[in-house]
């Protein structure tokens, strides 16, 4: 395994784990659920691999956090190092690259990419509701209406008002009682807009498909909705 490969799977397994309630996890921790998987057996394996202990996994782990992918902080009782995302690694561990190529930018999607819709045409978001209650509790927003918000040029003229908008939507995160993972998940989407937005040349298809996938991720499809077309009327 490569050091970027390394990176990858760090990433990869913080993002599988991010229904917990601990963000941080510990050196040991990490090195049996990303090394240890292509080293079964750490103290005697004989093949070619970069990562072959836990000094060579700090090391990658070190770097992670002065590049601001991971923070760090130092056990209490044990003296061993534990690791979390921040903001940017939560970025790159929910594979904005990977985003699908293709979907609409003025769909609301799944993590997945998958655009919801009903058969009238209607974008369907569901907030984090029992299973038996998703018919009753789902929030739906008129796609037309929604097409229209974001084909909202985004440019000089209203990058301000827009980047407020965002700030508002964040300021909005905390009201839909997300797990900590899906809260930091939907900060990045917006905090990543919000840089776009500052951009020279505003890329208005792509900032509003990270808003999209916010909305989507905490359930707030319809309070962004709302936030957002008001200030456009």
């Amino acid at each position: 395994m490569s050091e970027q490969g390394t990176e990858r799977a760090v990433l990869d397994y913080f993002n599988s784990s991010r229904e917990d309630e601990n963000p941080f996890r510990s050196l040991t921790t990490l090195f049996e659920n990303v090394a240890g998987q292509s080293v079964p057996y750490a103290d005697s394996y004989d093949v070619e691999d970069e990562v072959y202990s836990k000094e060579a996994l700090r090391v990658i782990l070190d770097q992670m956090v002065s590049d601001g992918l991971l923070e760090t902080k130092m056990g209490e009782r044990d003296y061993e190092a534990s690791y979390c995302l921040t903001d940017q690694g939560v970025y790159e561990a929910s594979g904005f690259d990977q985003l699908a190529v293709g979907t609409p930018a003025n769909s609301l999607v799944t993590e997945d990419g998958v655009p919801i819709v009903t058969e009238s045409g209607d974008f369907i978001i569901v907030g984090d509701v029992p299973e038996a209650d998703i018919r009753h509790a789902a929030i739906t927003v008129n796609s037309a209406e929604w097409t229209g918000l974001t084909k909202t040029i985004v440019d000089a003229r209203n990058a301000r008002v827009v980047s407020s908008l965002i700030n508002k939507a964040l300021d909005s995160l905390p009201g839909a009682h997300a797990d900590n993972f899906k809260t930091m998940q939907a900060a990045a989407y917006l905090k990543a807009a919000r840089e776009l937005v500052d951009a020279p040349e505003p890329p208005s298809e792509e900032i509003w498909r990270l808003i999209s996938r916010a909305a989507d991720i905490i359930g707030l499809a319809g309070l962004f909705f709302t936030i957002f077309s008001q200030a456009f009327k």
